[in-house]
């Protein structure tokens, strides 16, 4: 079993699917589907429909726009997000220099 570098994290849109999906039944259970995405490169979204348990890869990002993307019941999509969250804050630091060359006091 492979593990990933960075798990992916899942974004999900409960009884939606999307246009020209492509179906695997060799993936019957949500993790299987997950999994299969995760591990193809081009994945950016699943549809899983909890009736027939089947699982339906998006490979084009365009499939995921909203004039392609439709209402149905007992599916759920679930778009991947492959980037990592380091956590890491980022500081930025500023210095400022002040001269005092050329200035003169007045008593």
């Amino acid at each position: 079993m492979r593990v990933a570098a960075c798990p992916p994290q899942w974004v999900e849109f409960e009884d939606q699917n999307s246009i020209l999906g492509v179906r695997d039944d060799a993936y019957r259970t949500l993790m299987a589907c997950q999994d299969y995405c995760a591990g193809t490169a081009a994945c950016v979204a699943v549809d899983f429909n909890y009736v027939e348990d089947s699982c339906w890869l998006h490979l084009d990002p365009r499939n995921l726009l909203d004039e392609n993307t439709y209402s149905q019941d007992n599916t759920t999509q679930y778009r991947i997000e492959r980037q990592c969250a380091t956590g890491t804050a980022v500081t930025t630091t500023s210095t400022v220099t002040t001269s005092t060359a050329g200035l003169s006091a007045y008593s």
